[in-house]
């Protein structure tokens, strides 16, 4: 079980002078929670002193934001309301998963190559390492 937070923050500010469209733009406070819930399987097996490890895993993830995410627009000369510049995101929800493998060697070298993927509503992630760590 993991619980991601994370944050931003943004201050008000005018603009003015030449060029410029003579905006009061409001502060911004927003907060994004990504619980997610899942498992992984490992195997263990034994090669002389060495050890081989395969795994697989998958686990539930949601994004939810939270907070004022809106930041308003408005023209000091203008009689007409201020505009949303930025719309608060949906909630979203999917799932990841992971296979891989690791080798760790008696003498202290461990090998590992992993693949991950991520999966919502209509958007696919996918990546993978690869790595060798060397005592010295």
């Amino acid at each position: 079980m993991l619980l991601i937070h994370s944050s931003t923050g943004q201050s008000s500010y005018t603009e003015q002078g030449a060029g410029s469209a003579n905006l009061d733009v409001s502060s911004q406070s927003a907060v994004m929670l990504q619980p997610t819930i899942g498992s992984r399987i490992m195997h263990t097996l034994r090669i002389d002193r060495d050890v081989l490890s395969p795994y697989i895993g998958s686990a539930f993830i949601a994004s939810v934001p939270i907070g004022d995410w809106d930041v308003t627009a408005t023209n000091a000369y203008s009689a007409t309301p201020g505009y949303t510049v930025y719309g608060s995101p949906e909630t979203r929800y999917g799932a990841s998963f992971e296979a891989g493998v690791e080798f760790a060697s008696y003498k202290g070298i461990t090998a590992y190559c992993s693949f991950n993927g991520m999966q919502f509503e209509n958007e696919q992630q996918y990546g993978g390492q690869i790595g060798v760590i060397v005592p010295f």
